[in-house]
């Protein structure tokens, strides 16, 4: 069984594709807990120092250079240079110079050259800082220097030109050394500075606050270093990164939001994509920054106020389910062994079970990288898991602590251990039946995983439901079973992660309950047989799930005019090959209902009743999936009004995302809409800034309208004119139809820079 916990939700839409390329079995819920990382945020700064201005020592020495692999997850992706150095002249200078490079050697590689100089005299100011950032042919520059009592900030290129004073830019070379020159000082968990910072690329002076979060020793080449972890937080931007740093002050890691880690090598190393360091565990340095360590703080907090299960109250219920079990099953073994597990040990079985599932569908070392990203995800969120190696029922006796404190669901009962077990017996039992975990290894489309997952955990639900009526357990079962989808309200989930939330949480229900109602169909139609033979021969899609008639009976499936997956042809063969990671499904109704939610039901129900298929196919780069998508989706309604009634909820949505996400962490800075009419079709084209803490990427979108079919598209942070985008719906609808046309001249796509 297994819940979200809301950290998850601050991920990008590859967090979610990937969770679905998954099957873990167990069960998925969702709960927020009250202490996130905003709210924590306002409680530190509701208790911050008064702000500390450094003074620059006499004995003042300069660290020279650093090196730094940067990483996303798993993956090296650049690297990073730093140093320091004094420089003579007039005035003499105190010179810090910086490159960072991503990307290496592809046609997307991102550059940043830059360096800031402070006076190498009292009292240390600002003399002037430097930027140039470079990507493809898109190149920005910025500049700050002083120009008699005031600065000046220029920009070329970028968002466009800019020439501006800035009065009153009071940042010194002891602001610039805050951090070093605090830990000179021992100094202990909860201890925190205020201090400032210079903004080089708005041109303006932050308040940031250090904070150490704890004290730990590494072993580096056999030697004990003891480092401490700060949260380092940016008032104004209202982000955080993690430090991990020596007592002496040198910095081994910097985490930054969006799953970005700089961990520190020689040069060799750091410029070599190949050798990979991991001076901290990987899971942990695949945390969004600092904040990170404030949730796992309001993590350990929420576990702590909810009482142990403990191992003998464990032991009770798994025998009591085992009896249980052999009351109704007494001609089969389903008497795992049931003991507590660390999340250690459940990312290292579940990495295992999981690149032996998607070896099918991808290279080796993809395969490799997606199963260990996966399981680091769901670590955290099992409650229990049924290891099919190992025959062992893993227990994660903290994750249910924290679920109870989230969701208020009594999960650390008794009832609800009996409940919970109940389900992963299922899992023994059909694993015994079926051989299920070999069936897993060979399904090869991303549509039937999900139809796969839906019917092995519907069919844990079913069995297990069956196990506590009969046994007097069904307050147990349904606390576990409530908390699957449930969403507590949260006031620190701002519009975009409130939204992330419902669409993961709708993603992953949907198995446990239309599952439930799939295998229910069956098993009226057939009985237990009628279930073999599902397990014997999986579903291939969802569609049949939400239809088990269609499943039962393949000739009373309806014969449709539309052939959408040959209409996202022209789509798929855009990113053939090896770079891409492409994923094609189809969207329940539950999905599509959360995708509107932020309308009145009575204005969507009608134009989804009347939708009758849809196919979707989602494209990523393989090298780093979080740094774009394009995404395409086909839809056939009923008749040609409902089809308009679809395209007028798209632009509706659209404009209501813009509203709610106005403000918070991810939000729409501008929107820009052009209506289209190319004849046999009409639609929208919408260009969006969204923006993520500091960065910025674009995301332009297509809906559009020809007959009873919708067309959508879009590409987030990656490269394409208008015009290529409407040749493209053009090429689809074509398709569609069956009709050949010459295919539209195209730029190849390739995602753009994250910024930094």
């Amino acid at each position: 069984m297994k819940p979200w916990p809301w950290k998850f939700a601050r991920s990008y839409a590859a967090i979610v594709m990937l969770l679905l390329l998954l099957v873990p079995s167990g069960v998925v819920a969702m709960a927020v807990p009250d202490a996130a990382p905003g709210a924590l945020a306002e409680e530190a700064a509701d208790s911050e120092p008064e702000l500390h201005r450094f003074s620059v020592p006499a004995d003042l020495e300069l660290h020279e250079e650093r090196w730094y692999g940067v990483y996303v997850g798993t993956q090296k992706v650049g690297y990073f240079y730093e140093s320091a150095e004094r420089i003579d002249g007039q005035p003499p200078v105190v010179r810090f110079s910086y490159e960072l490079v991503t990307g290496l050697e592809t046609d997307s590689e991102y550059r940043s050259i830059g360096a800031v100089e402070y006076s190498a005299k009292p009292p240390y100011a600002l003399v002037r800082s430097r930027d140039t950032t470079q990507q493809g042919d898109k190149r920005t520059e910025t500049a700050i220097e002083r120009d008699g009592d005031v600065y000046r900030f220029r920009q070329t290129g970028g968002e466009g030109d800019r020439d501006e004073s800035i009065p009153g830019l009071d940042v010194t070379l002891g602001d610039h050394l805050a951090l070093d020159l605090w830990l000179r000082q021992p100094r202990q968990p909860g201890d925190q500075v205020r201090s400032l910072d210079l903004s080089t690329a708005g041109g303006g002076v932050e308040e940031v606050r250090y904070r150490v979060l704890s004290k730990e020793v590494i072993e580096i080449e056999g030697e004990q270093v003891p480092y401490y972890e700060v949260d380092v937080w940016f008032a104004q931007r209202d982000f955080s990164l993690l430090f991990r740093v020596r007592e002496d002050a040198d910095v081994l890691s910097v985490t930054l939001p969006g799953a970005m880690e700089f961990r520190r090598e020689t040069e060799t190393s750091a410029k070599d994509t190949a050798q990979i360091v991991a001076w901290f565990p990987v899971d942990e340095g695949a945390e969004p920054g600092a904040t990170a360590a404030l949730e796992q703080a309001a993590r350990r907090e929420a576990i702590e106020s909810v009482p142990e299960i403990g191992e003998e109250r464990m032991k009770q219920a798994a025998a009591e389910v085992a009896a249980a079990y052999a009351e109704l099953y007494p001609d089969l073994d389903v008497t795992p062994t049931v003991r507590f597990a660390t999340k250690d040990e459940v990312v290292a079985i579940l990495s295992v079970e999981l690149e032996r599932q998607l070896i099918a569908r991808m290279d080796a070392d993809t395969a490799k990288n997606l199963a260990e990203a996966g399981a680091r995800a769901y670590a955290d969120a099992l409650l229990a898991k049924y290891a099919f190696d190992q025959g062992e029922i893993l227990v994660l006796e903290d994750n249910i602590r924290f679920m109870e404190h989230g969701s208020g669901f009594p999960l650390t009962s008794p009832e609800a251990l009996r409940g919970l077990l109940a389900h992963e017996f299922a899992h023994a039992l059909d694993e015994h039946r079926h051989g299920i975990s070999e069936k897993l290894l060979g399904i090869k489309t991303e549509d039937a995983v999900l139809a796969a997952n839906a019917l092995i955990e519907g069919n844990a639900q079913f069995i297990a439901r069956r196990i506590c009526e009969n046994k007097g357990w069904m307050a147990g079962f349904e606390a576990f079973t409530e908390v699957i989808g449930f969403i507590p309200d949260n006031p620190d989930l701002d519009a975009a992660t409130r939204h992330m939330v419902e669409i993961i949480t709708s993603a992953a229900a949907s198995a446990y309950y239309q599952g439930e109602t799939f295998i229910a169909a069956l098993h009226a139609a057939g009985g237990d047989p009628a279930v073999a033979g599902a397990f014997e021969s999986f579903p291939a899609e969802m569609a049949l799930i939400y239809n088990p008639g269609w499943f039962l009976d393949p000739s009373s499936r309806p014969v449709y005019d539309w052939d959408l997956d040959r209409g996202l042809g022209p789509f798929e063969s855009r990113y053939e090959g090896d770079d891409w990671l492409v994923q094609k499904v189809s969207a329940a109704r539950p999905q599509l209902e959360v995708a509107f939610n932020m309308l009145p039901v009575d204005d969507v129900a009608p134009v989804l009743d009347g939708l009758m298929q849809n196919r979707m196919i989602v494209a990523q780069p393989k090298a780093n999936p979080m740094s774009g998508i394009a995404l395409a989706g086909l839809y056939e309604f009923n008749d040609r009004e409902t089809a308009e009634a679809f395209l007028k909820l798209q632009d509706r949505t659209s404009r209501k995302k813009d509203e709610l996400m106005a403000e918070g962490e991810t939000r729409i800075v501008d929107a820009q809409y052009t209506l289209l009419d190319e004849g046999d079709w009409t639609g929208l084209h919408v260009l969006k800034q969204v923006a993520v803490a500091d960065q910025e990427v674009s995301v332009a979108s297509v809906v559009a309208v020809h007959d009873r079919i919708g067309v959508e598209m879009t590409f987030s942070n990656m490269e394409i004119p208008p015009a290529e985008m409407v040749d493209l719906v053009g090429s689809l609808l074509k398709a569609t139809r069956g009709e050949t046309a010459a295919e539209p001249e195209i730029v190849e796509p390739e995602p753009e820079g994250a910024g930094h």
